[in-house]
């Protein structure tokens, strides 16, 4: 897909077990369903694969649930070498889409 060939991804796609095992619906040859199918087969295939994939996929492709931290603090030592005050952020304060996610699932 990345090679700009959303027929040839959708043609790899299609033939592997998605479609013969997990009798899902073919992928269509464009760009937006061959990128939607990927998306999902890696969420399906890779939570487990290492620590965060699931979290970084999701943020890849912006449908973390919204009020989902996007970044993480810096620790608490790091904060006090320079000297800066210790904070917290996550749920919905802050800037939407820059603090916290405001999308979700679509």
């Amino acid at each position: 897909m990345w090679a700009g060939d959303a027929a040839g991804a959708a043609t790899i796609i299609n033939a592997g077990i998605r479609v013969t095992r997990g009798n899902l619906a073919s992928v269509a040859t464009n760009a937006a369903d061959v990128l939607t199918a990927i998306h999902y087969e890696r969420i399906v295939e890779m939570p487990m694969a290492a620590a965060g994939i699931s979290f970084f996929e999701m943020r890849g492709f912006n449908k973390l649930q919204a009020g989902t931290l996007l970044h993480f603090p810096v620790p608490g030592k790091a904060l006090e070498s320079i000297p800066a005050d210790n904070y917290t952020f996550g749920g919905t304060d802050g800037t939407a889409g820059v603090d916290y996610s405001s999308s979700g699932w679509r």
